[in-house]
């Protein structure tokens, strides 16, 4: 909706910039996507899960189901 650029190198960078932050991602790491894809965090967690090997999940698209959808992906 706002019509900005956003480049693959923008978001390479912000998985770049992750390396040198607190939150460190490891291959045996779980993380359940619920923001919308075109979200640009989402994306950025996507990669940087990638990059790193960890386990994506995707809930059921329903908030009030979030907890059954953390229990059957751990």
């Amino acid at each position: 909706p706002k019509a900005a650029m956003l480049s693959h190198g923008s978001i390479l960078a912000n998985c770049a910039a992750m390396l040198y932050s607190d939150i460190k991602i490891k291959s045996d790491d779980v993380y359940l996507s619920y923001l919308p894809l075109a979200h640009v965090l989402e994306r950025v967690f996507i990669v940087a899960c990638i990059l790193n090997s960890a386990s994506i999940g995707f809930y059921q698209g329903e908030y009030t189901k979030m907890t059954e959808d953390a229990k059957l992906l751990k």
